[in-house]
């Protein structure tokens, strides 16, 4: 698998984690910003796809920090284990997709 698979990948086991969220959370301000977490994610899919998205340069994606800012999203050791799993690859893994 190439960098760009293997990024998707692991994006689509967030995205599985993401979707398993919004049915279980009640609170319309959590399912809210899930949503627009998911939409951030399914953009960075698109630009994966397309291949598109830039080398890393050591950058982020803005995966983790989204889950850093709610505490509730925080403590949901799974979620923020796939989305410092994400950042972590793309950091490392990806500052060349040549």
């Amino acid at each position: 698998m190439n960098k760009y698979n293997i990024l998707d990948h692991k994006l689509e086991l967030l995205l599985v984690e993401v979707d398993k969220l919004l049915v279980e959370y009640q609170d319309d301000y959590i399912k809210e910003y899930l949503e627009k977490y998911k939409n951030h994610i399914n953009r960075i899919h698109g630009m994966i796809v397309n291949k598109t998205l830039e080398n890393s340069k050591q950058g982020l994606l803005g995966i983790q920090r989204a889950i850093s800012e709610s505490d509730t999203l925080c403590s949901n050791e799974k979620l923020y284990q796939l989305a410092c799993d994400v950042e972590r690859y793309y950091a490392e893994e990806c500052k060349n997709f040549e």
